[in-house]
């Protein structure tokens, strides 16, 4: 599937099931392949069309999908997402659901490399009297698959804009409307990362919430030493997913004054 993404259609194979009530689980490609994102194995290829053998690929895809993933998404999933700005037509692509995690999943790459699911449920765990854990709640955030072993850029690299490092991966597409983004699933500047910013050769943005001030001397210093374009920081109360895209317009113009450069 090295085409670019054109539309969603009906699965056959989830059809034949019963299954793919909304009729958008096949994703269609330029180059004339799809391929199912409910996990079925359904592919169409150019003059070819098949059914993979599960023993061929159903450990990767399980590694980067949970196993019930659905494009089915419910109503608290999508209002939980939605309001950070960004519209249901520009998520649809990227979004699935795990009724059994009761996870919003959010896949990264094209075909998915990997996914993060979101915890959505209201199982807040239960303490004892004294306020010890007698049960932890899920996790808020969960992989599918290497979250470091890939790194996507978002938004128009054929701008000069600067490159912009975000923790998060909806704040990363929430600054890509703006400027290239890339999420780094945390504050580490892991390797693949650093990789994908030397390869754009363009300023780069270091963009932390204020709960992480403390940390930005050595992150700075890191991508200093291997890069040779301008390193510049944005230190905000909130993430970027919180801030408009005029906040976060200007949020970035201030970064490139000279106080935000070492």
């Amino acid at each position: 599937m090295s085409g670019r993404f054109l539309r969603y259609e009906p699965c056959p194979s989830c059809r034949a099931q019963g299954r793919d009530r909304s009729g958008d689980n096949l994703a269609v490609y330029a180059d004339g392949s799809a391929h199912c994102f409910a996990h079925c194995g359904y592919h169409v290829h150019p003059k070819r069309v098949w059914v993979e053998r599960k023993d061929d690929h159903a450990d990767a895809n399980k590694a980067v999908l949970p196993r019930d993933f659905t494009r089915e998404v419910p109503a608290a999933a999508w209002k939980w997402l939605l309001q950070y700005g960004l519209s249901y037509s520009y998520w649809k692509p990227f979004t699935g659901y795990s009724p059994a995690e009761e996870r919003l999943i959010l896949t990264v790459g094209e075909p998915v490399r990997f996914s993060i699911g979101r915890y959505c449920g209201s199982d807040v765990g239960e303490r004892s009297d004294t306020g010890k854990w007698i049960r932890r709640p899920p996790r808020k955030w969960f992989f599918y698959g290497d979250g470091h072993g890939y790194v996507e850029v978002l938004g128009d690299t054929s701008t000069k804009e600067p490159v912009v490092l975000v923790e998060d991966l909806i704040s990363a597409h929430k600054v890509a409307q703006v400027a290239p983004a890339i999420c780094l699933f945390g504050t580490n500047i892991h390797e693949k990362a650093l990789q994908a910013v030397k390869a754009l050769k363009r300023p780069t943005t270091l963009w932390l919430d204020g709960d992480q001030y403390t940390l930005l001397p050595p992150k700075l210093n890191r991508l200093q030493t291997f890069l040779t374009h301008p390193v510049r920081f944005v230190n905000t109360e909130k993430d970027p997913k919180a801030y408009s895209l005029e906040e976060i317009k200007e949020i970035l113009c201030t970064s490139s004054t000279p106080q935000g450069k070492i």
